[in-house]
This record gives structure tokens, C-alpha cells and sequence, in this order.
């Protein structure tokens, strides 16, 4: 096994970038609890390729990086010139489960992403990690105005998961789209339900569920 993964290691440094890819990829199959597959990964997550960097993306997410790692090497990646890049990243931090709270500053700054559904992936992951997302709170109302209906239906969820009913700013805001016949009907009718979770639940404990695969 070592053989094959100092191979796979040397075929990282491979010209082709489809090389690249597919030991990046192999990797993450052969990998585990391996610290020379380990480290390669994380180098080339700066390759000149992006979907190179994604395949060594989506095998340090297989491999389960632990949060100093995620920190140091995945949350800059939310800054990735390529938005499939950003959005696997946005995933990986989500595996990290309550933990993922420690990288809420900085997915609050990806809220602002050029690309709705690296938006809306980004929101789905901040209600993933519930009432620890709380100073998301702000941010999240702002894309309630989102020019993508999935942004803001995201957005809902994740204040239903957030926020509590003390939240006035929040329950008013969400009232008003209620009564604005501007608005489509299916996010009046997310908003309907969001104001019946935040009236009713008990937010003492932080909501998060198993993360999602991407659809």
C-alpha cells in the first residue's frame, strides 16, 4: 500500500493535469490515517488546475481533516477562483459538524459570493450549525433580498434553525415579507413555517443534522 501511495504521491507532480487529478482522487481512496498522502493533498490543493484542486479537495473531505486543518487550509479556499472550488469547500467545513462553528466569520464573508449557489450552499451550512451561527443573523436578512429564490429560501431555513423568538429584528422582517404580495409564493410560504419554528422551538441547544452530499 505505501508503494502505490508513494506513486500516487510522485503522479502529483505529473505534467498532465488529468495525472494529477486522478492520483489526487486515488488518494483519497488509499489515504487514510497516511500522513505522506496526507500532506501531498494538502499541497496540492494550491495547483495552477481547478479541478485538480477540487479532487484534492474531495479527498482531504474523505479523509477527515481535523478543525486546525480546516482552519489553515480549507477556509481560504472559500476565496477560490473557481466556484465549484468554493462550494466543495463549503462542504467540507459542513462535515466538520458543531465544530464548524469556528469558521462562521468567514462564512458569513462567502454569503457575498459572485455565484447563488455557492450563496445558497453557504447559507444551508450556517443553519447546518444553528444557534452558534447567531451573528449570522444579520447577514442572512440581507439575502432575503437575493436576486435567487434558492438564496433566500436557504436563508429562511437557516434563521429557522438560528434564531429564536426573542429575535424581534428578525420576526419583523420575516412578518413583512408575509404581507409583500411582491414576493413568490414559495418563499411566503417558507417564511409562514420559519415563523412557527422560531415562535415554538426551543433553542438552548444547537440544531445540527448530518450534512447533506451535494445535489
Amino acid at each position: 500500500m505505501q508503494k502505490a501511495i508513494v506513486q500516487l504521491v510522485g503522479d502529483l507532480e505529473a505534467k498532465d493535469p488529468h495525472i494529477r487529478f486522478a492520483a489526487a482522487r486515488t488518494l483519497g481512496e488509499l489515504g487514510e490515517n497516511n500522513a505522506l498522502a496526507y500532506n501531498a493533498l494538502i499541497k496540492t490543493l494550491k495547483d495552477t488546475v481547478w479541478f485538480v484542486r477540487l479532487a484534492a479537495l474531495q479527498s482531504l473531505k474523505e479523509l477527515k481533516l481535523d478543525i486546525p486543518a480546516i482552519l489553515r487550509y480549507i477556509v481560504p479556499m472559500l476565496q477560490d477562483t473557481h466556484e465549484d472550488v468554493r462550494e466543495y469547500a463549503v462542504l467540507t467545513i459542513n462535515d466538520q459538524g458543531p465544530e464548524a462553528a469556528v469558521a462562521v466569520p468567514f462564512l458569513i464573508e462567502a454569503l457575498s459570493d459572485s455565484v447563488w449557489y455557492v450563496r445558497e450552499r453557504v447559507a444551508w451550512v450556517l443553519g447546518q450549525i444553528g444557534t452558534s451561527a447567531r451573528e449570522a443573523r444579520s447577514s442572512l436578512m440581507r439575502c432575503l433580498t437575493d436576486n435567487e429564490v434558492e438564496v433566500r429560501l436557504a436563508s429562511l431555513e437557516a434563521l429557522g434553525s438560528i434564531c429564536c423568538k426573542h429575535d424581534t429584528e428578525v420576526l419583523t422582517t420575516l412578518n413583512a415579507i408575509v404581507n409583500n404580495d411582491d414576493q413568490p409564493s414559495p418563499v411566503k410560504e417558507k417564511v409562514k413555517t420559519v415563523l412557527m419554528r422560531i415562535k415554538k422551538a426551543d433553542k438552548s441547544q444547537t440544531h445540527f443534522p448530518s450534512s447533506r452530499s451535494k445535489s
